[in-house]
């Protein structure tokens, strides 16, 4: 079996998944996340379930980067990228404002913690809905 070729699986489609970017601040936190959440397609997750035990288990995400899957009701698996953005990053992109940065910009266990709970909660699992009847 040939292991190099591993990391260059070409997609038999050339089809785009629609991907859902936001800005999030969970409860209990301080931090800014840009949230991007994209199905993966099926035969993405076929890759990899096959080549789970090639990939390195010790792959290292940047300090200030958390991916994460999420299996839906409906049968579908999405991708979910936490980044931690930074008050001054947001300040550059939309005003144009350079402030010097005081810190570096990271994920704690608590933070990631917090950060998944509450996505979960707030807009990965179905949300019910109000018999508009009772609200009169």
């Amino acid at each position: 079996m040939n292991t190099n070729n591993q990391y260059n699986h070409q997609a038999p489609y050339n089809i785009s998944q629609p991907r859902y970017s936001f800005f999030y601040q969970p409860y209990n936190d301080f931090q800014i996340y840009h949230i991007t959440c994209e199905e993966i397609p099926h035969w993405e997750v076929t890759h990899l379930l096959n080549n789970m035990y090639n990939i390195p288990q010790n792959h290292v995400q940047p300090s200030n980067l958390h991916i994460f899957y999420y299996p839906s009701d409906d049968n579908k698996i999405y991708r979910i990228i936490c980044e931690v953005v930074s008050v001054h990053m947001l300040n550059k992109k939309y005003y144009d404002i350079e402030l010097p940065q005081q810190q570096v910009v990271f994920f704690s266990k608590e933070q990631r913690d917090n950060l998944i709970f509450n996505l979960e909660r707030d807009y990965l699992s179905p949300q019910p809905i109000m018999d508009l009847m009772e609200l009169d």
